[in-house]
């Protein structure tokens, strides 16, 4: 069994090269890579990482390559071709300010950084804010796609217990957190939530496929999305115009058009889903084709829960943190917390906030998972037990907090 991304991708290439890996779309455009052209992509960049982030850096000793841009499938394979030469992927937030990302590029010591044209600016800001805390940081433009021929020489097997991305938790508990995620402990999540909904995943992968639109820097975007549809063989959806805004009226228009198997989204969005089912959207019935609507984050306002039912849409709660590595509890559309149960093999703790006010309510804190491979070793970040890398109960995290769950 494949037990590094970049292996679940080729070996994806090899046995159904023609099927799609991934679909850029907007209204106006729509374009698919297959699994044997995203291989040959990662191949190509392979190369290209190698020449302009040689060996000698830390490229091949797991060292760090920063990502600062829109979604787009340059950027995915960016980062498992980081990934594939043996190196870490670090997702940084569009959204925080050039001296945060320069603070979290000196914290993490990473020492090479990619920009899309959109975030070149903002990316060789924050290597300015590192340089001046003593970081050199090396900036250049996300590579341009192309196929390559052979393959370059892959990390080699048995690497589920390094370390694929690393990102950091939005800072709603306090400074954002650094999170490490192995190759093992995301395919274990990815494997062990497709088996616990088997009514949803159970199909041939091209209709299996779940979108979200989610930044790669987020939880949803990198690892509830992409690592979810990769792992299947499924295709993964990437907006073409990143500076849309995600709406309710986008997201009915892409279900209609790309007919995924499930939707992933916010709440807020939910509602607005369901705002313009009651208004009788004439692309509405495209939501009564999905296999499942997730939500998290939130609670669902109570009016959603009666239209959902009344037109046939499947959908369920769930929850995750940036520490868990995606929704690892699953839940019905009553929004009442209780009634989330864990994926299976997902076993959690519940452990109180360092620092929560003296006379907090009892079970304020947050949800940690053990089990989940969320190990991170940087400074400030979560941190749980090496076993969790091999998918293994035990353990527990310290630390830990952060970032909302999809």
């Amino acid at each position: 069994m494949a037990t590094t991304i970049p292996e679940v991708v080729a070996l994806h290439a090899r046995q159904r090269p023609d099927s799609p890996a991934v679909i850029t779309w907007s209204a106006a455009e729509c374009s698919t890579i297959t699994y044997g052209q995203l291989s040959q992509h990662i191949a190509a960049t392979q190369l290209w990482l190698k020449d302009w982030w040689p060996a000698a850096q830390g490229a091949a000793q797991g060292g760090l390559l920063a990502i600062l841009a829109e979604n787009s499938a340059s950027y995915l394979v960016s980062s498992l071709a980081c990934m594939a030469n043996g190196g870490v992927a670090l997702h940084l937030d569009c959204s925080m300010s050039a001296a945060q990302l320069g603070a979290q590029l000196h914290q993490l010591q990473c020492r090479a950084l990619l920009v899309s044209r959109a975030f070149d600016e903002h990316g060789n800001r924050a290597a300015a804010h590192a340089a001046g805390m003593g970081s050199d940081v090396r900036v250049a433009t996300l590579p341009i796609l192309v196929r390559g021929g052979a393959p370059a020489q892959a990390a080699p097997s048995g690497g589920g217990g390094r370390t694929a991305v690393v990102v950091f938790t939005s800072g709603s508990t306090g400074t954002p957190k650094a999170i490490q995620h192995t190759h093992g402990g995301l395919l274990w999540w990815a494997r062990s939530y497709t088996a616990h909904l088997p009514e949803v995943f159970s199909s041939p992968p091209e209709q299996s496929g779940s979108m979200s639109f989610a930044p790669f820097s987020h939880v949803t975007g990198f690892v509830a999305d992409a690592v979810l549809n990769l792992t299947q063989g499924a295709p993964l959806y990437v907006l073409a115009d990143a500076a849309q805004l995600l709406t309710p009226q986008l997201l009915l228009e892409a279900a209609t058009a790309l007919r995924p198997a499930t939707l992933n989204t916010a709440p807020v969005l939910v509602d607005g889903l369901c705002a313009l089912l009651r208004e009788g959207h004439p692309l509405a019935p495209a939501l009564g084709r999905l296999r499942l609507l997730t939500y998290g984050g939130a609670a669902l306002h109570s009016r959603c829960a009666a239209t959902l039912r009344a037109h046939g849409v499947p959908s369920a709660c769930t929850y995750g943190q940036t520490e868990t590595a995606g929704p690892v509890m699953v839940g019905e559309v009553s929004g009442d917390p209780n009634a989330l149960r864990p994926i299976d093999g997902a076993r959690y703790e519940l452990v109180r906030r360092e620092g929560a006010a003296e006379g907090a309510a009892e079970g304020a804190g947050e949800l940690l998972q053990i089990g989940l491979g969320c190990v991170s070793p940087f400074p400030g970040g979560g941190r749980v037990s090496e076993s969790a890398a091999r998918g293994e109960s035990g353990g527990r995290e310290e630390g830990g907090g952060g970032g909302g769950g999809p």
